[in-house]
């Protein structure tokens, strides 16, 4: 009996065998795994540069006002390594008249926040009136979507004064010459934290004694 045409083309066609199959399907789902790792690990390192960038933006926004008002300050007394008064001249608003103000950096938890209250006299009270308070810079850890990670050390300030005769640098919170702020921000994911510097030149030192 005659074989059809098309029945001789189908069965002229190659085909794969169950063992290729049972071959090939391992190595489909091995690929497949290495792909799906690969797009996770893209995910989680755009995720890491995101929380660093976001760290280090707030941190040197923080930074940034914290060493303009210290530059500028009529006098500033320094508690600690983590706790700061000064008085400066401050805008309630953007077009208003600057008006000599209190303030205080606090950085002893987990954030570094500011704290401002009515100006007053050298040295100030050992409890100041604040009115306001914000955080500057840090998240607590509680605060799982906060704008960055939180602080960690607690030595912030760093005042020093420099001996016209020798050069040489020494720690000074009463009568300092410069100071270098130093800000450690945690970042979720990293071991280690973001460090963000910066000195400033005082410049109304001889009144810090009193």
């Amino acid at each position: 009996m005659p074989t059809h045409p098309l029945r001789r083309l189908i069965q002229g066609q190659g085909g794969s065998t169950l063992i290729e199959l049972l071959v090939a399907m391992p190595i489909a789902v091995m690929l497949l795994g290495l792909i799906v790792q690969a797009l996770g690990n893209a995910g989680q390192g755009q995720q890491d540069i995101e929380r660093r960038t976001e760290a280090l933006t707030q941190g040197q926004i923080g930074l940034e006002r914290m060493t303009r008002e210290v530059r500028q300050a009529d006098w500033v007394f320094f508690r600690s390594s983590s706790l700061v008064d000064l008085q400066a001249r401050v805008r309630a608003t953007a077009g208003a008249s600057s008006v000599r103000r209190l303030v205080r950096y606090d950085c002893t938890g987990e954030v570094c926040s500011r704290s401002e209250g009515p100006a007053t006299v050298y040295p100030p009270p050992a409890v100041p009136t604040f009115t306001a308070t914000s955080t500057v810079v840090g998240a607590p850890k509680a605060d799982v979507g906060g704008r960055s990670g939180q602080i960690t050390g607690h030595d912030i300030f760093f005042p020093s004064h420099v001996d016209s005769a020798t050069g040489v640098r020494t720690v000074d919170f009463l009568a300092p010459d410069y100071l270098l702020v130093n800000l450690r921000l945690a970042v979720r994911g990293r071991k280690e934290p973001v460090v963000l510097e910066d000195g400033v030149n005082l410049r109304n030192r001889t009144t810090f004694a009193g």
